[in-house]
């Protein structure tokens, strides 16, 4: 008596056969039954043959493990036609092959999940069909001309400090006159002061 199991998901579906006493379900690639399904655990469940029936065993998966829409605790036998289902992945369990090749063909399946068409080759001569491309939504910038415009006002801006140099270059000559005139206004007093100072002490008269 060998049993089959039919992993079903919305791409496809796959049949299997159970061959060893001890088959095991689960995300990790040791596992008999592989699965790839987010809500599985590495190690899920085990289906088991003993004394001639099949029972499914939850391994303390972290989301469980449901037959026929009930919740499995520790283990549960095994009928023909069983749906087993872990996260968003449904497994129907069968004994006789007859039944599973009926489940299989009804479910609309492949042995293999289907793989992505691939384009046909289209025959010599045939007229080939170019979409127009749609223009780009919004106004249209351009970079060349916003570049000029920002080198003119880069080149203006740098200009600006040379046109302020003659003013400096000005007021300078104004300080060093002002500095000339202080100067000389200091000796003229001196001279007086001295002039003065000589007549007071009689060193100098006029006759």
């Amino acid at each position: 008596m060998g049993a089959k199991i039919m992993i079903k998901k919305a791409e496809g579906a796959q049949l299997l056969d159970l061959t060893s006493d001890v088959s095991s379900i689960g995300r990790s690639e040791d596992n008999t039954v592989v699965l790839d399904d987010a809500a599985c655990s590495r190690h899920h469940a085990q289906i088991r043959l003993e004394s001639g029936r099949y029972a499914l065993v939850d391994l303390g998966s972290l989301n469980g493990t449901l037959v026929n829409g009930e919740q499995v605790t520790g283990s549960r036998d095994l009928r023909d036609g069983d749906v087993v289902t872990i996260g968003t992945t449904n497994l129907i369990f069968s004994l006789s092959p007859e039944q599973a090749t009926q489940a299989f063909a009804a479910a609309g399946a492949q042995p293999q999940p289907f793989a992505a068409s691939t384009p046909q080759p289209q025959p010599h001569g045939a007229p080939r069909v170019v979409q127009p491309q749609k223009p780009p939504a919004g106004p249209v910038r351009e970079p060349a001309l916003a570049g000029a415009a920002s080198g003119r006002a880069t080149a203006k801006v740098a200009a600006a400090p040379a046109a302020g140099a003659r003013p400096k270059a000005k007021g300078s000559k104004k300080t060093l006159i002002l500095i000339l005139l202080a100067v000389l206004v200091v000796l003229l007093v001196a001279c007086a002061g001295g002039i003065f100072l000589a007549f007071s002490q009689g060193w100098l008269s006029f006759v």
